[in-house]
């Protein structure tokens, strides 16, 4: 049976899952050329600061030494020592000519950051979102079985949208204000460099916190993370089986449920939010005191009032900023989770021998040819140490054989498709035309075989995209396979035709109908093996009926394997072959197998009722004397 894995929560670092955005963005050269342009723009920034200082200071000393003009020439300490570059002259026009440079190389660093990060960013979504997009998509079917579909939604909807809106940027602002307090703190010591001192003790201070900080917070929004994939998982299952739930009236036991994902969700994200608050009041206080620090050592020192100004300056917008960087930093690392669990589906295996051309075996376009099947000793199993669900079958299918497979539940039927189409490791031998199916790859092997599962696969868009997908027929002959199937009068009078969109999952189309469009789709694929899994299991007699009659009469040069719940389904097939525990306990003409009186078939018919039994024989004696005498069909 399948295993429901537990969600992994990762414990532990995310050192790996910078690198690999790093990566996924690009060549190693544009990571650097963007840290480069990054750089550029704070140093013209804090160059414009610095600028405008000096500024002050030469406007200061030109007043300085008009003041000593009109005052018959007394000197002033403190202006004594200055003097300008021999080309500025001291004027203003020059100090704002090179102001203006200045501001013009910011701007244009600025906007070429704003372009690169966003194409770097974006190829790195793209890329990231398609390596997992097709590792989930390659990965073995076991995968599925132990995953909900609410733990994989969360992974594509939640992880993924904030891999692509909020880590980018999360990125962006980091590095931008990052460089900021970098810049602004190189400003404050070139003023006073005894504040280094300050900057350190702070510093140690504030790395200690934000490293406790920054451990609890990745670990409760991984936590956090897993508890939301059963939110998603239940509303999805509710929205699914609504009508059901109405039904048995149970709305009131799936909303206390509901309530308990909820709780659990909404119990780390409280978490996280105090865990923050927390963090913000503690650098507050150590900003608060930095910020005395530097201020009383800027006035004991008395170091001139433009460098005064500069300094607070930049003390004071360094302490607007400082928590809300440090908050900026966790949040990236945040992000930086949800970026490894998208890793941890990018990094699933693939299924053995999946592309077209890992074998030098590739079989020919036009393989299978004639549909012959052989199992040799094949026994299957769905996870790789679980229990065999089929054991060392034995059995061969000619070329154009009608086969029907019955048995119990559990007996092993739908399984010995999946064996057919390899969806998991397979033991023993399947051969189609003589050619061993293990050396074929898995696309070339599934696109030679069509299926009809019970439960009618659509896709949403429109009907002719369901059923030809990749545009590979004319019109002409898809209006014929839905004539063969009576619903070319039903599509004809829809008023797009083929075009019709489809809704999710077909649910603008009854059951009947969408079981009568993936037949159309067979029909146009024509491939020589048909597979119906229970195709009939949920349709109306009426429609039971109509595909019985279009399979005989479209595909009688075709070999086709039944699975049927219904033994009127599979009556008057070639032969029958009947499972029982994962063994093939029978398999022979019906007529021949219900001579047998201990035999299975038999005791499967007897179970029907006298009338139905009495049926059932009329039809395989019938059918046997048929295909005696070579009137097949």
């Amino acid at each position: 049976k399948p295993f429901m894995e537990p969600e992994h929560k990762m414990f532990g670092s995310i050192r790996s899952a910078p690198w690999i955005y790093i990566k996924s963005g690009g060549p190693f050269w544009l990571a650097i050329l963007l840290l480069f342009i990054y750089m550029s723009t704070q140093i013209s920034g804090s160059f414009y600061d610095f600028w405008l200082n000096h500024w002050m200071k030469i406007e200061d000393y030109l007043w300085y030494i008009k003041a000593i003009g009109d005052q018959g020439g007394r000197n002033n300490s403190e202006h004594s020592t200055m003097t300008l570059h021999p080309q500025m002259d001291g004027t203003t026009e020059s100090c704002l000519v090179i102001l203006g440079v200045v501001l013009l190389v910011m701007l244009t660093f600025a906007v070429v950051q704003v372009f690169l990060t966003a194409h770097f960013c974006t190829r790195a979504s793209r890329a990231i979102h398609d390596k997992m997009f097709n590792a989930v998509l390659r990965t073995s079917m076991s995968f599925f079985n132990n995953n909900t579909s609410g733990r994989i939604l969360n992974r594509f909807s939640q992880e993924l949208s904030t891999v692509d809106d909020l880590l980018s940027e999360l990125l962006l602002e980091s590095l931008v204000i990052g460089l900021y307090l970098l810049g602004t703190m190189v400003m404050v010591v070139i003023v006073n460099p005894f504040i280094i001192a300050i900057i350190a003790v702070c510093a140690v201070v504030i790395l200690t916190v934000k490293t406790f900080y920054v451990r609890s917070s990745a670990q409760l929004k991984k936590l956090e993370s897993a508890s939301r994939s059963p939110v998603i998982a239940h509303v999805n299952q509710t929205l699914t089986g609504l009508t059901t739930v109405r039904a048995f009236n149970a709305q009131n036991f799936l909303t206390a449920e509901f309530h308990k994902h909820q709780d659990h969700n909404a119990g780390a994200q409280f978490l996280i939010i105090g865990l923050t608050r927390t963090f913000g009041f503690w650098v507050e206080c150590v900003n608060l005191i930095y910020l005395c620090a530097v201020v009383a050592s800027l006035l004991i020192l008395n170091t001139g009032a433009a460098n005064v100004g500069l300094a607070i300056t930049q003390v004071v917008s360094m302490s607007t900023l400082l928590q809300f960087y440090m908050r900026l930093i966790v949040d990236l690392e945040n992000a930086f989770t949800s970026l490894e669990r998208t890793t941890e589906y990018s990094n699933l295996s693939s299924e053995v021998n999946w592309q077209a051309n890992s074998t030098g075996n590739e079989i020919g376009y036009n393989w299978p040819e004639e549909g012959k099947i052989n199992f040799v000793d094949v026994s299957f199993r769905y996870q790789k140490n679980g229990p065999k669900v089929l054991e060392n079958l034995n059995f061969s299918v000619l070329p154009r054989e009608k086969i029907g497979i019955v048995g119990r539940t559990g007996a092993g039927k739908s399984s010995l498709i999946s064996a057919l189409f390899r969806m998991a490791e397979v033991e023993g031998r399947i051969e189609i035309d003589d050619v061993d199916t293990s050396i074929i790859s898995l696309h070339t092997l599934r696109s030679r075989i069509s299926i009809i599962p019970q439960d009618p696969i659509l896709f949403s868009g429109s009907l002719r995209k369901n059923i030809d997908p990749f545009d590979e027929y004319t019109d002409d002959k898809l209006w014929t396979a839905l004539e063969e199937v009576e619903l070319k009068e039903v599509i004809s009078n829809l008023p797009n035709g083929m075009e019709t969109e489809i809704s999710e999952g077909g649910g603008n189309l009854s059951v009947g109908q969408k079981q009568l469009v993936c037949l159309a789709r067979a029909i146009v694929r024509n491939n020589k093996i048909l597979v119906l899994d229970e195709a009939t299991a949920n349709v109306d007699h009426e429609t039971d009926a109509l595909i019985q009659k279009t399979i005989r009469n479209k595909f009688r040069d075709n070999t086709v394997l039944t699975v049927a719940h219904r033994l009127i389904t599979v009556m008057d097939s070639d032969k029958i072959l009947v499972m029982s525990n994962g063994n093939a306990v029978e398999f022979d003409h019906p007529h021949i197998l219900l001579q047998n009186e201990i035999g299975h078939l038999n005791g499967m018919v007897a179970k029907c009722g006298k009338i139905t039994e009495n049926a059932f024989r009329i039809t395989a004696e019938e059918n046997y004397n048929m295909r005696k005498h070579g009137d097949r069909r």
